[in-house]
């Protein structure tokens, strides 16, 4: 049911702006694994056999339920495929911001240490990029496109508002 249902109310290829929110087959396959697992606790529970007769109170029965055991995106998740149900309204879902399962443990950084260890076996060039971003803070993707500003004028607007210190 969950993927005729999910399937029926899927827009894939459209635009953002007509409103579509399924827009891709990813999106739609997490809604309909999401919607499924949905409505077989929902019916294990309470014996509802159609996703049309799912109601408020069951579909937040639900997300109390997973509250406990999972993180809250993922209920997020499954809020906003019960959502999509007739019967559905608002769900009372966690704030990510109070879930103490949704904070990274530890730093996706290199120490400095780490990075001269690296830098050992690079060319000078690469050396000097990787103490570009190291310095700089920016992202691995963002050193190629720094140039020379005579060889690529800055285009943007906005960067050209940006204060000299930042450069």
């Amino acid at each position: 049911q969950a993927v005729l249902f999910i399937n029926r109310r899927a827009h894939r290829g459209q635009a953002k702006s007509t409103g579509a929110i399924l827009r891709s087959d990813r999106t739609v396959n997490r809604y309909i694994g999401d919607l499924g697992r949905a409505a077989e606790w929902i019916k294990q529970q309470f014996g509802i056999q159609k996703l049309k007769d799912i109601q408020q109170q069951h579909a937040q029965a639900y997300i109390d339920f997973r509250r406990e055991k999972i993180r809250a995106r993922t209920i997020q998740g499954y809020a906003k495929a019960l959502s999509l149900l007739p019967n559905i309204e608002t769900l009372d879902v966690p704030s990510r911001r109070y879930d103490v399962n949704d904070k990274p443990t530890k730093s996706r950084a290199y120490t400095r240490e780490q990075v001269a260890e690296i830098q050992k076996h690079l060319s000078p060039s690469a050396r000097l990029s990787t103490q570009i971003i190291l310095e700089s803070g920016c992202r691995t993707q963002d050193l190629a496109s720094i140039q020379l500003e005579k060889n690529a004028p800055i285009a943007n607007a906005r960067l050209k508002k940006l204060h000299e210190d930042r450069f």
